[in-house]
């Protein structure tokens, strides 16, 4: 996965500021810190950086991620188009409230849950709502989680079209790397409502 980000991102440097914020932030249920990688232009060696040096590790806490990313996105004073890209390996797990425990229950780690299921498409639509629509891609093979992630590009108002899935689906590197361009080829087709 980290090669496909970095290889987009490195030939994308000059046209997209790019940043970078993890899920979760402590390896257990919290989402709602700072970016690791702030959006600006010419980030793709801190973005590369940062890929390199950390391991995927934790849970999927996916609403708090989308609010924390779209609420960092509204003190961004530049005009250009911003876009949340959600890359999930997983359902959301870390209902409200399991942010603050250090070894989350079972209950906070828990999926399939309906219930925050519904959260995080609530929070990719409270993001579209702010002018901040959600790309989604599935890395993985996620067939128990195809409708969530459907359900979550839908709402997001970036849906891919013309595919067997609403959300842009990634079994290898290779399938990322594409899926990537993609999407950056439509952000580049801006204005968008």
């Amino acid at each position: 996965m980290a090669t496909a980000i970095t290889n987009v991102v490195t030939a994308t440097d000059g046209t997209v500021n790019w940043g970078l914020k993890y899920f979760s932030d402590n390896n257990a249920c919290a989402a709602s810190g700072p970016p690791a990688v702030p959006v600006a232009a010419m980030a793709a060696m801190d973005v590369a950086n940062s890929l390199a040096a950390t391991l995927p590790v934790g849970n999927t806490p996916t609403r708090d991620a989308i609010t924390t990313g779209a609420a960092y996105l509204q003190t961004l004073s530049d005009t250009n188009p911003k876009f949340l890209l959600l890359v999930t390996d997983g359902l959301p797990s870390c209902p409200s409230g399991c942010a603050s425990m250090l070894r989350p229950s079972s209950a906070c780690t828990q999926t399939d849950n309906p219930t925050e299921d519904a959260a995080a498409e609530m929070a990719v639509m409270t993001a579209a709502g702010q002018g901040f629509r959600t790309f989604v891609v599935g890395i993985g093979n996620l067939a128990t989680a195809q409708n969530t992630l459907n359900q979550l590009a839908i709402a997001g108002g970036e849906a891919q079209t013309g595919a067997a899935t609403s959300y842009y689906a990634a079994t290898d590197e290779a399938a990322l790397e594409a899926a990537l361009t993609s999407i950056v080829g439509q952000i580049a087709g801006c204005p968008h409502p």
